[in-house]
């Protein structure tokens, strides 16, 4: 599971860094060792978060079980 954990690590970090720089919204993630599942805390305007949303599901689902949002404005 190393080489995926890894794998997954920077497909996940390179997708937050360009949202982060693309739309000035704060991205906190956290992926479970245990669990293999991903949360994401994003800050910032409304619409950024929904962008954000959409493009993270569209980047990361193919690749991870789960995926957790939470919200803060």
């Amino acid at each position: 599971h190393q080489r995926k954990d890894s794998n997954l690590s920077a497909i996940v970090n390179s997708t937050c860094a360009r949202l982060m720089k693309e739309t000035g919204a704060t991205i906190e993630v956290s992926i479970s060792s245990q669990t293999g599942g991903i949360s994401f805390v994003v800050s910032g305007k409304s619409e950024n978060v929904k962008s954000i949303k959409r493009q993270l599901w569209s980047t990361l689902a193919q690749n991870v079980n789960l995926i957790l949002f939470k919200y803060s404005h």
